[in-house]
């Protein structure tokens, strides 16, 4: 009989044991099942606001950098257009350009004295076709020693059409004081752009080094030129204004 008792003690005792290992297993395949689900959803769930794109490595990066829209000729990565570039003047351009500053200068020159009456355009006229003139002659002597023939391009054109109509002006003036003034103006404007076009074209482009010099001369003459004709301008500009009324 205790034998019995004993036997059924072990025997419910064993059954309580399986059934706390039964019930401790159940956690592990929940959480194994659970974990399953969270890689799945994690595989499959994607955030709506990322980029479709796959993930490249860092060796693929570069290859996929987007380079100019619209190839060679077309807009940068910013949509923006390339700038042009100024292609530089070659020596023979450069000569034909001074040969074109210093007829243009000369000729104006000359046609603002047949019609002046003022003393000093009638002066700075005489200057500017002596000066001139010696820079032409120079000029073409450069050309010759250096084999060099004068060549048109788009910037001596562009000179060439200016420096006409500033003498165009110069002849339909209908009073000399309307003569002077076309005159004067012109001298001005002229010798600026002639001034910053040596600095940003001409000196820049020249290869031969004694087209250089000549050019480094020729810029300080411009720059003397253009003080010249601005005192010019001004007291021409005084002698238009009428004084103020007395009182």
């Amino acid at each position: 009989m205790a034998n019995s008792k004993l036997f059924s003690a072990l025997f419910l005792g064993a059954l309580s044991v399986g059934a706390c290992s039964k019930k401790g297993d159940a956690p592990e395949a929940e959480n194994a099942y659970t974990a399953s689900n969270d890689t799945t959803t994690t595989t499959v769930t994607q955030d709506p606001m990322a980029s479709s794109e796959p993930t490249t490595s860092g060796a693929d990066t570069a290859s996929l950098t987007p380079g100019p829209v619209g190839g060679i000729g077309g807009t940068d990565a910013t949509g923006a257009a390339p700038v042009p570039q100024t292609a530089p003047l070659t020596d023979a351009q450069i000569v034909k350009v001074a040969e074109t500053v210093d007829t243009g200068e000369i000729e104006q020159a000359k046609e603002v004295q047949k019609k002046a009456k003022n003393a000093q355009v009638k002066k700075l006229a005489a200057h500017m076709i002596s000066q001139h003139t010696k820079s032409k002659n120079k000029g073409a002597s450069l050309a010759k020693k250096a084999d060099l023939t004068p060549e048109e391009s788009t910037v001596s054109t562009e000179i060439s059409s200016k420096g006409a109509a500033a003498l165009e002006s110069i002849k339909t003036a209908a009073a000399p004081a309307d003569a002077e003034r076309a005159y004067i103006d012109a001298q001005v404007q002229q010798h600026e752009t002639v001034l910053e076009l040596i600095n940003t074209r001409l000196l820049p482009s020249a290869v031969n080094a004694d087209l250089k010099a000549q050019l480094e001369e020729t810029r300080s003459m411009v720059e003397k030129h253009i003080e010249e004709a601005r005192k010019v301008q001004q007291a021409l500009s005084a002698e238009a204004t009428p004084p103020a009324p007395a009182g």
